[in-house]
C-alpha cells in the first residue's frame, strides 16, 4: 500500500494489453503469456504448460497420474515460438537463431 492508502497496481507494458496486477510477481508470471515462455512440459505427450500447476492438472485429468520426480525435471525448458520444440532455458536465443535468415 501506497503512503495514501492505495493498493499500488502493477502494469503490463505490452501494446494493448491492458492488464493490471495487485503484485510485482503476478505481473511477472502473466508476462510469460506474451513471451510463449512454457517451462513445463508433459513428458507423456509432450504439451508444455507456463504454469506448473497446469502441468498437474494436465496429469490428474489427461493421463490420470499425479506429477512425480521424472515430471519436475523437465523445468528449465523453453517451448520456442517458431517451432514448437522444447529447448533448454539457457540454449534459447542460440536456438532462435537457428531460424533467423542470415
Amino acid at each position: 500500500m501506497g503512503n495514501d492508502g492505495k493498493i499500488e497496481m502493477f502494469e503490463c507494458p505490452m501494446f494493448n494489453c491492458e492488464r493490471f496486477f495487485v503484485s510485482l510477481s503476478l505481473l511477472k508470471r502473466h508476462m510469460l503469456y506474451h513471451a510463449g515462455i512454457c517451462p513445463y512440459m508433459c513428458v507423456k505427450c509432450g504439451t508444455s504448460f507456463k504454469l506448473e500447476y497446469a502441468l498437474n492438472s494436465h496429469l490428474r485429468f489427461q493421463h490420470d497420474e499425479q506429477m512425480d520426480d521424472k515430471f519436475k525435471r523437465i523445468r528449465g525448458f523453453v517451448s520456442c515460438n517458431i517451432c514448437s520444440a522444447m529447448v533448454p532455458c539457457r540454449e534459447k536465443k542460440a536456438h532462435i537463431a537457428t531460424h533467423l535468415p542470415y
